[in-house]
């Protein structure tokens, strides 16, 4: 079950401050909406240690004396990446606008906070994809499938299971903490000034900084180079997509393009499916595979992704 994602943290955090914001934010962009979330360990850096050995408890006698036990771990880090932009109009547009200076700048950032975040969720959907093929061993399709295609059509999935301390995206807790998800600042204070081609302007800096933790390899699976083209009895979609589920250890969501989980929805309705005089609708809607989630995005590449190299 998905908890803590984008959406939810950024309402608790910024209550009505920046509520039109969000929604802008998320309201094209589902897989950044749901994104379960974590606090950054350090603010614009997230440190966190990566167990690579620990020994197991024995099994004794009452009162036996103690083993000691011992772990190791090495210590990695991520940066977190920041979105930013300037915003800026002319003085004389801004004020034969008809509205207010915080109400234009508001409506110039919807289109933009809209695509931005779509944007977003895209480059998430890939870095799931590049960490599940990093940790790929030849011959091992615990981590990532391949389907064969190799036009540069392709689809993919990702399977994730989401665990706070070593799987989720990350927030920078300085920002959040103080109500703002985005950090908007007003240009020399808000007053007018000439820009680099010499018109009177005034503007507004916005900056948005996300992470994504990404520290054990058994929660990220993926199938890819999935041809548009290809016949998904053939390919044993089904099977390949229960493997990455059972993989990622009973992953907790599927993301892939819905067109992609339309084509899965009619294949397993049609194959499965017996029509009876006097029927009228059909569904093929498949929202849920092995009970794990499919969470689709139209800003995942719709049977465009080139083909993956596995070595």
């Amino acid at each position: 079950m998905l908890k803590n994602g984008f959406r939810e943290l950024a309402f608790k955090h910024a209550g009505l401050t920046q509520g039109n914001l969000i929604d802008w934010t998320t309201e094209e962009a589902v897989l950044l909406n749901t994104l379960p979330m974590a606090p950054s360990s350090h603010g614009i850096e997230d440190k966190f240690g990566i167990v690579t050995s620990a020994d197991r408890a024995v099994l004794g006698d009452f009162d036996a004396p103690l083993t000691a036990l011992n772990t190791e771990k090495r210590m990695d880090s991520v940066p977190m990446k920041q979105w930013q932009g300037l915003i800026e109009v002319g003085v004389d547009q801004l004020k034969n606008a008809n509205m207010s200076e915080g109400e234009y700048f508001m409506a110039q950032a919807e289109g933009i906070i809209k695509s931005t975040c779509g944007d977003i969720s895209l480059t998430i959907h890939e870095a799931l994809k590049a960490f599940a093929v990093k940790n790929y061993k030849a011959g091992d399709t615990s981590r990532v499938i391949d389907s064969s295609g190799s036009a540069n059509t392709n689809y993919s999935i990702n399977a994730v299971k989401w665990v706070q301390s070593d799987t989720s995206g990350l927030y920078n807790a300085t920002g959040w903490g103080n109500g703002n998800v985005f950090d908007i600042t007003k240009v020399a204070g808000g007053s007018e000034y000439l820009n680099s081609s010499n018109q009177l302007v005034k503007a507004r800096v916005m900056k948005l900084q996300l992470g994504l933790r990404l520290a054990n390899p058994l929660h990220v699976t993926s199938i890819v180079n999935i041809d548009k083209a290809a016949n998904l009895k053939t390919i044993d979609i089904i099977g390949k997509i229960a493997q990455i589920i059972e993989e990622a250890r009973n992953a907790d969501a599927l993301y892939m393009h819905p067109s992609l989980k339309r084509l899965i929805g009619q294949y397993i309705t049609f194959d499965k499916m017996q029509i009876l005089n006097g029927d009228k609708t059909i569904s093929t809607i498949v929202d849920a595979i092995n009970n794990c989630p499919i969470i689709t995005d139209y800003n995942i590449k719709k049977g465009t992704e080139a083909n993956v190299s596995l070595a």
